[in-house]
């Protein structure tokens, strides 16, 4: 459901606005997708971490590069097939895909993705994608997915490994690693405590 807001003379987008928006853009144009965010807003990518890439990419230096390593990579990626899950007038957690072919390894790559878009007046404050990780490697890695050693959490001591052999969803800040997307938007959406608990 629509409800752009107004502000001043001009009507600012909700939050389901700007991600087809973004959708839409895919990262082709540098300067298009700067101004989609906020001065501050950026793009964080927690499983990247595993392959050596940094988590966020803020401001206009940071989408800049991550636009033209994309487009790099997938020349003429197209975003498509969004599906959203749940839609608040600043917040939404939606579904989208690619299919490219990697640059890097020419393989022929199928992304899939869920993410949280947070807006700011009209503008993309945060977009936090989980992504299929053997799809990254497949793309970046001629062997395709690399033997990678083991890491501790730093916040808890406690091997990645034992974690995932337990229960207990893996979280990476507020992203949670569940089966079902509309499960990890439960987790998104739910109000938190001081400590940032849900």
């Amino acid at each position: 459901m629509k409800s752009p807001f107004l502000k001043g003379d001009h009507t600012v987008k909700n939050a389901k606005e700007l991600l087809e928006d973004f959708i839409k853009a895919s990262w082709r144009d540098p300067k298009v997708m700067v101004s989609m965010f906020t001065e501050d807003g950026g793009l964080e990518l927690p499983y990247l971490t595993d392959f050596g890439y940094p988590e966020r990419f803020a401001g206009a230096e940071g989408i800049t590069g991550f636009t033209k390593f994309l487009q790099e990579t997938f020349p003429g990626l197209q975003l498509e097939n969004l599906k959203i899950f749940i839609e608040t007038p600043d917040q939404v957690f939606a579904e989208y895909e690619f299919t490219a072919v990697s640059t890097k390894t020419g393989r022929k790559v199928h992304q899939l993705f869920f993410a949280r878009l947070v807006s700011e007046n009209g503008k993309i404050k945060l977009v936090r994608e989980g992504m299929n990780s053997a799809e990254v490697a497949r793309a970046v890695f001629k062997q395709g997915i690399p033997e990678l050693p083991p890491r501790t959490d730093d916040q808890r001591g406690i091997p990645l490994e034992r974690q995932r052999a337990g229960s207990e969803p893996r979280r990476y800040g507020m992203m949670v690693c569940h089966p079902s997307p509309s499960r990890a938007a439960e987790i998104l959406f739910q109000p938190r405590s001081a400590s940032g608990q849900p």
